[in-house]
């Protein structure tokens, strides 16, 4: 969100569902008053609500029988793949085509983000599909008589008859911030999976579906050289840098890291003027990044402002609630702050960039040790991904902790290689950056139009497809961030004592993987310490999670409450591990 939600229902719209469809519109426009939502009932049967902002438009058009809606940034009318897929619609048996097929051959060939609804209320039909990377979420509650799909989560969960806080769901979104193989922690609720193609006919209650969660992975390529590769690879990243552009002014999201000084070389390297915006939140712990972000912009000769955020107030936390449900983490409330700072110099709308991907398409993500069976995996993951123990979050939501290892296990069991270190980097990829990214970069397109090049699929996918090998500690992407720009290259990476250009000199290159075990050990007591010292929120923090576990409801859902709900419990956890908890003791009583 925003973009479209739909709700239809084969005996039609009765008063108690609109009047239930305008509350939660209502509700998002309070939360967001730059949002503008329109509400239209195009057939008996159905409501659909649109949502945009002044970056973030809905294409709607009428195309013979059919009525369509198209969330596509930068299209004028409907894109021929998509009329094509109508017309064949039209005049085949939806039922018995292969819907596969028509995917590919219709729609593969729009690398960018996209959902796309179309009605035909004479044959009582539906169609509706999204790109090969389900790079916008969207959320679908298939139920009796009808379903529900749609861009925002609170008016689906909201619209819903009955919604259900699944205990394992539940344990691995406390575990991990997300759910792996589905996309909320609601039982009846999930979110389409890249390359869907559905059919519905509600007259006769008949759905024909089909997703590819395959277009993720890419089978690996290793013909040529990362000399002999890299001018395919820079090309494809300003092509989709580029490809981004309208009219609307340029706004960079700045760090001190590879992904959003790759993005301005290549706005730089093509003319395309932008202004950066760097955050200082509460606690500082940005200040590394401020001051490589700022050498950054003095070396390159671009526009950067510093954005001091303070401390978050409940209204931040409360409208990223009310956004987002709970599916984006609670204490990056600070950035909703940022960017409504940034909107307020743009009230016509502007088009945001951010590096989201960089460090998943150019970054050797094999684990940092041998894994070759099954219980490797798990504890490998368990020791450098679990935000809190397994066993706590077992606990937590009444059980075992054999169940979350055997759903992680079946749903890995479905990836396209036996090799273990290879699921594990196919899980940070699909798992991980997905369902923690997406979900992020759909936060902004609420304040402007959001968009992440190496998330376009054309690079993605051959950016994926070279060894990991050529990726091992930075080589590749050094060479990439060198060949954008020469002089952002020397300049140092945020929190580290080398630059990119340095890590050029394969010498180097085996010196810092030398050390590697020590930076851990470092690392390791870093973290301890950042354990004991106080953040600007705790005391706040922890106070309303132990109001929140007052509530009936979030402790009949969280049974094992007791094991976490102490002051001297929450005293001990890190900022990230508070956060997660407070995330989700909100989203479990609807209110942070």
């Amino acid at each position: 969100m925003p973009g479209i939600n739909l709700f239809l229902q084969r005996e039609g719209i009765t008063d108690q569902r609109a009047q239930r469809c305008a509350s939660l519109a209502a509700k998002l426009t309070g939360a967001l008053p730059l949002l503008a939502t329109k509400t239209t009932q195009p057939v008996s049967e159905a409501l659909l609500v649109t949502s945009e902002n002044p970056s973030y438009k809905v294409y709607v058009s009428q195309y013979g029988n059919w009525q369509v809606w198209l969330e596509m940034q930068g299209t004028a009318g409907i894109p021929a793949g998509f009329t094509d897929l109508l017309d064949e619609l039209s005049v085949t048996q939806p039922f018995t085509a292969d819907l596969k097929a028509d995917w590919t051959k219709h729609l593969a060939q729009y690398p960018g983000n996209f959902l796309f609804l179309a009605l035909d209320s004479e044959r009582k039909l539906l169609v509706f599909a999204n790109d090969a990377l389900a790079r916008l979420p969207v959320y679908f509650n298939r139920h009796q008589g009808g379903l529900d799909l749609g861009r925002d989560v609170t008016m689906i969960t909201g619209m819903a008859e009955k919604i259900t806080h699944d205990p394992l769901k539940m344990a691995l979104f406390q575990m991990l911030t997300y759910v792996p193989g589905h996309g909320t922690p609601y039982s009846e609720v999930d979110t389409l999976k890249g390359g869907t193609l559905a059919v519905y006919n509600w007259d006769k209650d008949d759905l024909r579906l089909i997703d590819q969660p395959e277009l993720r992975f890419a089978e690996i390529d290793r013909s040529g050289s990362p000399k002999s590769r890299l001018p395919e690879l820079i090309d494809l990243f300003d092509a989709a840098v580029k490809s981004c552009v309208s009219d609307m002014p340029i706004v960079l999201s700045l760090s001190g890291g590879f992904d959003s000084r790759s993005v301005a070389a290549s706005l730089l390297k093509q003319k395309l003027p932008f202004d950066a915006y760097t955050y200082l939140d509460a606690d500082g712990a940005a200040g590394d990044e401020v001051v490589i972000a700022r050498e950054i912009a003095s070396v390159a000769g671009f526009p950067h402002q510093v954005l001091e955020l303070g401390t978050s107030g409940i209204s931040d936390y409360q409208t990223l609630l009310t956004l987002k449900g709970g599916l984006n983490y609670l204490v990056v409330a600070h950035f909703v702050r940022h960017l409504n700072i940034i909107r307020a110099s743009h009230h016509g709308g502007m088009l945001l960039f951010t590096g989201d991907g960089g460090d998943k398409t150019l970054r050797d993500l094999n684990p940092g040790r041998p894994i070759s069976t099954e219980r490797e995996w798990l504890d490998y993951l368990y020791e450098f991904e679990a935000i809190f123990p397994p066993e706590t979050c077992a606990q937590l939501f009444g059980i075992k902790k054999s169940d979350l290892d055997d759903h992680l296990l079946d749903h890995i069991a479905g990836y396209p290689t036996a090799d273990y270190e290879e699921k594990y980097a196919n899980f940070i990829l699909t798992e991980q950056a997905a369902r923690w990214s997406f979900e992020g970069e759909d936060r902004n397109r609420y304040f402007c139009r959001a968009e992440a090049p190496f998330y376009d699929y054309n690079f993605y996918r051959r950016a994926r497809q070279l060894p990991n090998a050529w990726k091992k500690d930075y080589a590749l992407y050094s060479n990439f961030l060198n060949a954008l720009s020469p002089d952002l290259s020397r300049v140092r990476y945020a929190n580290r004592g080398w630059s990119p250009a340095r890590m050029k000199n394969p010498f180097y290159r085996l010196l810092v993987a030398k050390s590697r075990s020590l930076r851990r050990v470092v690392d390791k007591r870093k973290n301890q310490k950042a354990r004991e010292t106080s953040f600007a929120t705790k005391d706040w923090m922890s106070r309303r999670v132990l109001e929140q576990f007052a509530n009936n409801a979030l402790r009949e859902t969280m049974p094992g409450f007791a094991l976490i709900s102490t002051p001297q419990y929450l005293n001990k956890l890190t900022k990230t591990q508070l956060g997660t908890l407070y995330t989700v003791t909100s989203m479990l009583i609807g209110k942070a």
